[in-house]
This record gives structure tokens, sequence and C-alpha cells, in this order.
């Protein structure tokens, strides 16, 4: 079970944005920050639930998605729909079309397909930690762009699952993964792919109405 806490100051949008993840026999708690769940050792929400004071409201699971799309799902169902311990190996979606990333960018399906055969092409199949490109944490053995909807049996780490549903067009990546990055996914540090690229934002304004 997850649960979703945020931090309000009106007028301005919600920030320190974190969880519980409750697991059968522990709680972790974990911040939003740079895109992706981090582990938070102040345990902010734990103390607030425990004394009964502080200043984090509980949020849906819907809500939380809404304001932060991508960010419910991860924790207990990772960002991989498959997991061989003896291989090191884990297939899941690398990103989604028409739908807002964590950094409120988004792309439509043909720009992607375009950007995965250009990623394909140049030939290097590392995948690095954070984009760090001193810290090569695998490899990808396979990705491409799924063409129906479907759902996907996301496993947790305790080898349980629970199916999620994606779009037509959305890109699956197969990564192998170093040892000690794979250590990292078992422990739930790493929970999905964060894509990498360069674009060119272009600021234009939209019609209105005649009065």
């Amino acid at each position: 079970m997850i649960r979703y806490f945020v931090k309000y100051d009106p007028p301005d949008p919600p920030f320190s944005y974190r969880r519980l993840v409750l697991l059968p026999d522990s709680v972790r708690e974990e911040v939003w920050s740079e895109g992706s769940w981090q582990d938070d050792d102040a345990d902010y929400v734990s103390r607030m639930l425990a004394l009964g004071e502080g200043d984090h409201v509980e949020i849906s699971e819907d809500l939380a998605e809404e304001t932060w799309p991508g960010s419910t799902q991860g924790g207990e169902a990772t960002l991989v729909s498959k997991a061989e311990d003896e291989r090191r190996f884990t297939l899941g979606p690398m990103y989604i079309p028409n739908r807002k990333d964590a950094h409120a960018e988004w792309t439509d399906p043909d720009e992607l397909q375009k950007a995965v055969w250009e990623y394909v092409k140049k030939g290097d199949r590392r995948i690095r930690l954070q984009h760090d490109v001193d810290k090569v944490a695998g490899e990808f053995l396979e990705i491409m762009a799924w063409p129906f909807d479907v759902e996907v049996p996301m496993v947790r780490k305790d080898g349980s699952s629970r199916p999620m549903k994606f779009p037509a067009d959305t890109v699956f990546l197969g990564v192998q993964w170093e040892p000690w990055a794979w250590e990292m996914v078992k422990s739930g540090k790493i929970l999905g792919y964060s894509i990498g690229g360069k674009a060119q934002r272009l600021m234009v304004d939209l019609p209105t109405e005649e009065p």
C-alpha cells in the first residue's frame, strides 16, 4: 500500500511531495526529487502521523498522478514488467506518448518513434545512472514502440504484481544491468527509466475566438 502526502503554501502550487510505502514488514518514506523517488531519512510524514502534528496533507493516488505524472507508477510496483535474477534483466516502459512526463514535457507517437530509431542507429547501448556519463549501469538489449494498447503485470519486489495499462506506441526497453546496479533495482533504488535528449522549444500564440 502507498499513501501520498504534499505540503501546500497557497496560492503557490503544492510542493514537498512525499509518500509512505507500506510493506508487509516495514515502512519506507520517500520524497519526490528531480523526477524520481529518493529515500527520505527525515521521516517527516511518519512523525506527523505518529505525533498528530505537521504541515503535510494526504492526497489521493489519482490527484498525485495528475499533479506529478508517472510518480505513482513506482514503489511497491516498479517500472519493470519482467525481471530475471540470473540474467539481471528488466523490461518496462521507457516513455509514454501524448502524456506529460515528470518535467511537464511530452511528445507525440511519430516524433517518439523517430527518436527511438535515431537512438538505436547511434549504436551506443550503454545505460547510464541518472544520465552520468561516467556511471554505466548496464546496456539495453531490446527496444520497441508497442503498436497497441496493452495491460502489463508490473512486478513488485515481493514477487507479486498489479496490472497497469499503457497506450499504443508506448516505448518499452529491455536492459541488462551491471551487478552493482542490479542490486539497486532489487532494493527499489532504481524504479524505472529516464529518457534523455535534445529538442527545440517553440513559443506560439494560440488562436482565440472572435467576440
